[in-house]
């Protein structure tokens, strides 16, 4: 009696990628993932600097997403003699703008103008939004699961003589900044991205 040959079957081995050599961009979405946020716990909703670099193919190759969680938040800006300053806060060793979630029955800018208040000891009738800036869109893990998150962000004026007070327990310093210094200390590029429409916004505001 003839022995028909086995079949041989592929056989897959899942390795385990170490910590810190994950991919910067998701396999499953296309969307860049924070260094450091693709595995374990994280900080609730204060990811100051955020990345939305995509593939040039993105939108042919995903689609649109909706994001599961809202924030806003923005430029704070005053005037100091012919040039403006920024504010710039800073949560543990990520420097970006103040900003936080958007809470039920809130709009984008009506947040924006609260967390701004809340986070640099403001009060919010001193702030006026001014314009809209490019928003933010990334992904990070959560107890094992992805989550898309949208940032509003917003060009906010207040007064030349305004002080900056931290909000204790959610940043750790605050400051007013140039231009320049502001975007040299930005931790993310969509930090960046958006100081540069700012910075077009007020050189066309000058007093």
């Amino acid at each position: 009696m003839r022995c028909r040959a086995l079949t041989r079957f592929p056989v897959f081995v899942k390795v385990a990628t170490p910590i810190g050599f994950e991919p910067t961009i998701s396999t499953l979405t296309g969307w860049r993932v924070r260094p450091g946020y693709t595995t374990g716990p994280r900080r609730a909703d204060h990811s100051i600097g955020v990345s939305a670099t995509r593939p040039r193919d993105y939108a042919a190759l995903m689609p649109a997403r909706r994001p599961n969680e809202i924030s806003a938040g923005g430029v704070l800006a005053r005037v100091t003699g012919r040039d403006w300053e920024v504010c710039m806060v800073r949560e543990g060793r990520y420097w970006g703008f103040p900003k936080g979630h958007v809470e039920a029955g809130e709009t984008p800018q009506e947040a924006a103008l609260r967390e701004i208040s809340e986070e640099c000891g403001l009060l919010r009738s001193s702030l006026s939004i001014c314009s809209e800036l490019p928003p933010s869109e990334y992904v990070y893990r959560r107890a094992g699961r992805l989550r898309f998150k949208l940032v509003h962000h917003f060009l906010v004026l207040t007064a030349a003589d305004t002080e900056l007070i931290p909000q204790a327990g959610e940043i750790d310093e605050a400051q007013w900044l140039s231009l320049d210094d502001a975007t040299e200390r930005a931790s993310f590029p969509d930090t960046r991205k958006a100081l540069t429409a700012a910075r077009s916004l007020l050189a066309a505001t000058l007093p």
